[in-house]
């Protein structure tokens, strides 16, 4: 081989290992849902009418002054809330609050321990208490939107609510 076949091969190997670097770190710092808001997540428990404690993470990321709007989270095996904290990410980013419940659900007490939830959310600092929707699956959730509709009051301190999916549409009923 020549000095010049020697010195090619070379450049383009380290010219190859470059690119790959720089494609590597690119994908690390892509980051998904939930890793995007993580930092902004801060543990909470809510207490419930009963004197229960719920355990709950609370999403709230840096956002502009003023109070804003808040969303409740609260699927039906609390393993996925952070599934949809993730799912919910942009509005999280966008310095609005996101309160997952990670408590199971304890039959009889859903409807007054989401209005606890509420009003926990409610409490917390820039938060605009007339602004809080709801995110609920299940039994829950027809019953929260079947008394919407025939006329029942939603649980005080709820603004808007929706049955799973999608969940933008609670967040644009609030926002």
């Amino acid at each position: 081989m020549t000095r010049r076949t020697v010195s090619t091969m070379l450049a383009v190997v380290l010219v190859l290992a470059f690119a790959a670097v720089a494609v590597l770190s690119i994908r690390l710092r892509q980051i998904s849902g939930v890793e995007a808001i993580a930092r902004c997540a801060h543990p909470l428990e809510v207490v419930a009418d009963d004197g229960a404690l719920l355990p709950a993470v609370l999403y709230r990321c840096d956002g502009a002054p003023g109070r804003h709007p808040g969303i409740v989270v609260w699927p039906r095996e609390p393993g996925a809330a952070a599934g949809w904290a993730g799912g919910l990410a942009f509005w999280v980013r966008g310095g609005r609050a996101l309160l997952a419940m990670t408590a199971p659900r304890r039959p009889g007490h859903e409807r007054a321990d989401l209005a606890a939830a509420a009003e926990a959310l409610a409490a917390e600092p820039g938060i605009d208490g007339g602004r809080i929707g709801v995110v609920v699956e299940g039994s829950v959730a027809s019953a929260l939107v079947a008394g919407e509709e025939d006329g029942a009051a939603l649980p005080e301190g709820i603004s808007a609510a929706v049955c799973a999916d999608p969940p933008a549409a609670v967040a644009e009923a609030i926002a």
